[in-house]
């Protein structure tokens, strides 16, 4: 979570140490362990190994890069350095304020300076710095102190402090916990009903505006109750679009700005106000209500970890894993035995109900495409849930058709192939080309209505007839955009029918007209080619499982029907 901790306190004082012991290394950037991967321990005078502070500028640049680039994920994040001047910890201010870190500081200042001298000596011998600079370090310690706009920590008071306990709301009657809103504010009153009561707590598990046609309507409400105690809003992935938005920073995507932030700047808001009400959300929600435990965050977690503080902000956000990890049920099974349970909005790739498991409630209910608001209603009696039907949703919007239309003459459809930038010929016997996509189309997935079909077309360039070819290049699950598996849910056509495909390599058998030939083909290449031998293996095997009367029937059958056939070639001994 968005929490940065500095240690402050002279070298030798046991910062390393604690680090160890608090189980904080593969949370910590370290000074020194940067100034050793930018140079290697050198001799003093002395001819004993030391770390330098030559190249310092380099080494703190590299380390504000490292952590701008942590802040921006949220990460939690430890700097173990010495802070002894109040200059040195005024400098991560700036970060602080335009991440939204809390920043505390671990102060070992109370450790005598004759326990920093004694400890400096017995460390290893390039980690032990001169006694002069930890005097002069230590006068510094008198006269300079920490930014009031720090918290300090002595190193005692860090476990307490520092693990994240959950929040009793047992004061409230009823707890409301609401799914992704998406812009749908008549959805939102119809189960509000009027407005919030006082004696009740209302969540919002994020995700409040965005793909829906409400966002206005929406948001007005939410600036009308961004100060009520009783209202909790965490902080979605859609969300951030709007506090960027506020800030007046790039938003990288084309449905918050082709959609929503014309919706909002129409509306003349005040952002002023709209960074205050962006600045108040929650990563998470973590509370018992009457002798339950409950754990709210947008992106669903798969386990509850041993300490909150330490997962990314951007975890919390868009959960954990993939989108199309069923997260209900890994959580109950990584759960077994705590008493603890989640909720959760942004992903239900596979359509399971507000109860999806024994312990976990997942409140995506696509509520934006026309399907409902997903509420939870949790009294001291036990859990409420609730859909409400959303009538009021935007079409979904079909792309335009592709560059072919299904008539095209083959003429105009070899026309595009031929000044295609990512469609290779080959020019084969009998006046035939073939035609097939380049390696450059996969290393640049550049993909379009014309280069997925050239893939094993064979042309008679002279009678302009095609004489054979497979199918259409076709892709992987999540390997475009429209085989994402949250895509295919949305837009797959059932019944769907899936096949089993044996191992082994893709051979065709078409028919030539000027010839009055079958024409077998494999890679590019016909039978014709010798030195390609998978299309002549093709045609022998061809031959080899067909008689003479299944030959001439179906030769006759590719001519008449203008079609091919095509077959997965199995030669283990020729292709293994």
């Amino acid at each position: 979570m968005r929490t940065l901790v500095l240690l402050r306190g002279l070298p030798g004082v046991g910062k390393s140490t604690w680090i160890k012991e608090q189980g904080l290394e593969p949370y910590t950037l370290s000074a020194d362990q940067i100034r050793l991967l930018t140079q290697p321990p050198q001799l003093s005078v002395n001819g004993k190994p030391e770390i330098t502070s030559k190249h310092d500028h380099k080494v703190w640049s590299l380390l504000f890069d490292l952590l701008t680039a942590r802040m921006e994920r949220g990460d939690f994040t430890v700097i173990d350095a010495t802070h002894v001047t109040s200059k040195s910890i005024s400098q991560y201010k700036s970060l602080a304020t335009t991440y939204r870190y809390r920043v505390y500081v671990v102060d070992f200042t109370q450790v005598p300076l004759e326990t920093a001298l004694l400890q400096n000596r017995s460390r290893e011998p390039h980690k032990v710095v001169r006694e002069s600079v930890l005097y002069q370090m230590n006068e510094r310690l008198k006269t300079e102190k920490v930014p009031s706009w720090v918290t300090v920590l002595q190193p005692e008071e860090y476990p307490q402090v520092m693990t994240y306990q959950p929040r009793s709301f047992d004061q409230y009657e009823a707890i409301h916990v609401f799914g992704d809103i998406h812009g749908c504010h008549t959805a939102l009153t119809t189960y509000l009903q009027g407005d919030i009561k006082e004696n009740e707590l209302y969540i919002f598990a994020g995700d409040l505006l965005d793909r829906g046609i409400e966002n206005k309507e929406v948001l007005e409400w939410m600036l009308a109750h961004r100060e009520c105690r009783n209202v909790i809003v965490i902080e979605g992935n859609h969300d951030q679009h709007l506090y960027r938005f506020a800030h007046g920073e790039k938003v990288r995507s084309n449905m918050f700005n082709r959609h929503t932030a014309p919706e909002i700047e129409a509306a003349d808001f005040d952002l002023k106000e709209v960074r205050k009400f962006v600045r108040t959300f929650h990563q998470l929600t973590y509370f018992t209500y009457h002798g339950k435990t409950f754990l709210v965050t947008h992106g669903g977690l798969a386990h509850m970890p041993e300490e909150l503080l330490h997962v990314s902000t951007q975890q919390l956000i868009h959960g954990v894993g993939e989108y199309s990890d069923d997260i209900d049920h890994l959580f109950v099974q990584n759960t077994a035995g705590l008493d603890v349970i989640q909720i959760h909005g942004h992903r239900n790739l596979y359509r399971l109900p507000i109860q999806a498991s024994e312990r976990s409630y997942n409140l995506e209910g696509q509520v934006e495409f026309g399907g409902q608001l997903r509420v939870l209603k949790i009294t001291a009696d036990g859990i409420e849930t609730h859909e409400i039907d959303n009538p009021v949703y935007r079409a979904s919007e079909k792309k335009p058709s592709g560059a072919l239309q299904p008539d095209i003459s083959l003429d105009d459809f070899l026309a595009h192939l031929d000044q295609h930038e990512y469609v290779q010929e080959l020019k084969l016997p009998h006046h035939i080309s073939s035609f097939n996509f380049t390696k450059k189309a996969f290393s640049e997935r550049q993909w379009d209505d014309v280069n997925v079909k050239a893939r094993g077309l064979f042309v008679n360039m002279v009678s302009k007839q095609i004489v054979s070819r497979s199918y259409n290049k076709f892709f992987n699950i999540d390997e475009r955009p429209e085989t994402k598996m949250h895509h295919l849910v949305n837009h797959l056509q059932f019944p769907v029918t899936v096949y089993d495909k044996a191992n082994g390599y893709l051979g065709t058998v078409g028919y030539n007209e000027m010839e009055n030939e079958l024409v077998f083909t494999s890679k590019s290449y016909t039978s014709h080619v010798k030195q390609n031998p998978h299309a002549s293996w093709v045609e022998e095997l061809f031959y080899a499982t067909f008689d003479d009367v299944q030959v001439d029937y179906i030769k006759s059958y590719v001519r008449d029907n203008n079609v091919s056939l095509v077959f997965e070639v199995i030669l283990p001994e020729k292709d293994p």
